[in-house]
């Protein structure tokens, strides 16, 4: 994004984006200090509340107290004990300032339901859902990016990490879909990206867990899907992640990445940044 002097603070930056597993649905219990704390060496970039239309504001990524997408014991999006929505952050942020002292900037677009096979609103289909699209992407992450470069500050911007939930795989028309669907998605990323001059950033693909029969759900289904990401992670300026490090990592409903998948997870991405 242009030259830095000596007298200019470069700070890294990644984006976190993505359906329910991406949401980091880890079990309080499963999450020992110092995990469940304010995390100093890490920053992440938030509304007000999830579906507001606020442009947001960087703040100290902290456990519980400015995770806005929380669960709770009236409202559970999952389980009752299910508050740590920030799980693969917060393991993310804590081992990345541990191993290089250095802040890490997280944007995170983690998102429950949702699908890109677009056969409802809750879809990343720019399609069917512009305004969605625009939510995430336009008043987002390009503004969570503009505020660091308009406070003075160099953005090292490292990539994007796509993680997929399992609403893709519900029938064989969708998986059949899907290449053609999550190619159109990375499209309009790159658009996103395009407006900053990051068309060109690297793009990491986490490859779906490898599930066994969930309701309509089927291992053949997303068996497909993992392919299509196999074949687009191939690409130029992509990077497809293998699930080795998280694969039976699951909470007890057998569909979310539990406590350990979520730090697998964020040592594996650790590994890719500088």
């Amino acid at each position: 994004m242009g030259k830095f002097s000596n007298n200019i603070t470069k700070v890294t930056v990644i984006c976190d984006i993505g359906q329910s597993n991406c949401d980091g649905r880890g079990i309080d219990a499963e999450l020992l200090s110092p995990y469940r704390t304010a995390i100093s060496g890490s920053k992440i970039f938030q509304k007000s509340a999830y579906s507001s239309t606020d442009n947001g504001t960087w703040q100290t990524l902290e456990y519980n107290v400015n995770n806005f997408f929380k669960s709770n014991q009236t409202n559970p999006l999952e389980l009752n004990n299910a508050n740590a929505f920030h799980g693969a952050e917060l393991f993310t942020g804590y081992e990345y300032n541990a191993k290089n002292g250095k802040t890490l900037y997280q944007i995170k677009h983690g998102r429950g339901g949702t699908n890109i096979h677009g056969d409802s609103q809750t879809t990343w289909s720019d399609k069917l859902s512009p305004d969605l699209m625009t939510r995430y992407i336009d008043w987002y992450l390009i503004s969570a990016i503009r505020k660091l470069i308009t406070s003075g500050l160099y953005v090292d911007f490292q990539g994007v990490f796509w993680f997929q939930g399992y609403s893709d795989c519900d029938t064989q028309a969708h998986a059949d879909d899907y290449f053609t669907n999550l190619n159109l998605l990375m499209d309009r990323l790159r658009i996103g990206l395009g407006q900053l001059g990051l068309e060109n950033t690297k793009i990491f693909i986490q490859e779906s867990p490898n599930w066994g029969a969930v309701g309509t759900r089927t291992q053949s289904f997303n068996d497909t899907l993992r392919a299509a990401q196999a074949s687009v992670g191939s690409q130029e300026n992509f990077l497809f992640l293998p699930n080795t490090e998280y694969t039976t990592s699951f909470n007890a409903d057998n569909v979310h990445i539990n406590s350990i998948g979520l730090k697998k997870i964020a040592l594996q991405r650790i590994k890719l940044l500088k």
